[in-house]
């Protein structure tokens, strides 16, 4: 097989053969390494096929379909090395992600535990219970300007001692 019979091969059944290996990826970049392996393979092995042999186009899908499988599991594999390298940055990452959020808690507690106790029990029922200052003015039988100066309170003290904003 010289170039030009190459080249008319390529022309052929290169769409063929890149529809074929859009069943095992549909990333244009990869697509196009994947259909440059099978034509290689074709070019590297040129002396052994018989261009007038009616299974050429069986061998070209043959070709691409061992491609991409060899594909495939190369990706396999560099996803379980990554999958591992991700777990072993996430539990250092967790570690001490719970240690500081553990410290801050603590901080948060000693922060809210310097607010008047009224204050304090709205502000919970609000930010922790989730009521509105409807509902805690209705529950705690004041007016909601007052649940919004014992919010703000507690706001205020929480900033200074954690040092926020």
């Amino acid at each position: 097989m010289n170039k030009n019979q190459f080249g008319q091969l390529y022309d052929n059944y290169a769409d063929e053969v890149a529809t074929f290996l859009t069943y095992y990826t549909k990333d244009r970049n990869e697509l196009e390494d994947l259909l440059q392996e099978v034509f290689l393979r074709l070019w590297k092995y040129r002396d052994k096929i018989d261009l007038k042999n009616s299974f050429l186009k069986t061998y070209l899908l043959k070709t691409a379909r061992n491609v991409a499988l060899n594909y495939l599991e190369r990706k396999k594999k560099e996803i379980l090395v990554l999958g591992e390298e991700y777990k072993n940055v996430a539990n250092g990452y967790t570690e001490n992600h719970t240690i500081a959020e553990k410290e801050l808690n603590n901080d948060y507690e000693k922060a809210l535990e310097k607010a008047p106790q009224k204050a304090r029990k709205v502000y919970l029922l609000n930010r922790e219970e989730g009521m509105s200052y409807k509902e805690i003015a209705s529950i705690l039988n004041i007016s909601t300007k007052t649940v919004e100066v014992h919010i703000s309170k507690v706001l205020n003290i929480l900033r200074r001692e954690l040092n926020v904003g």
